[in-house]
């Protein structure tokens, strides 16, 4: 029991710090993998570890413009990946 409760009083003190970062699909629509890579690199080599990670689907639309019997249009999304970071800063 007393152990238990020891573990129980240094989980309640440990305190985290977090951070975001934020990807952006690369110009062909694909994930940006070399981004991801220098994010997850730094991040790690600042004492951080992936907590979440969560893909967000943007959309983006552009004008329909009409002239005559002619018309364009263009409808995209891009999606971006946040990255949540988290780092045991006190215990």
């Amino acid at each position: 029991m007393e152990q238990l409760a020891e573990l129980k009083n240094n989980f309640g003190e440990r305190k985290y710090q977090y951070t975001v970062d934020v990807i952006y699909d690369n110009r062909h629509g694909g994930t940006d993998v070399e981004a991801l890579k220098r994010s997850l690199t730094w991040h790690g080599e600042q004492g951080y570890r992936l907590k979440e990670m969560i893909t967000n689907e943007l959309g983006k639309n552009s004008m329909t413009i009409g002239v005559g019997n002619y018309s364009s249009g263009v409808n995209s999304t891009q999606d971006q990946v946040v990255l949540v970071y988290e780092k045991l800063v006190e215990l």
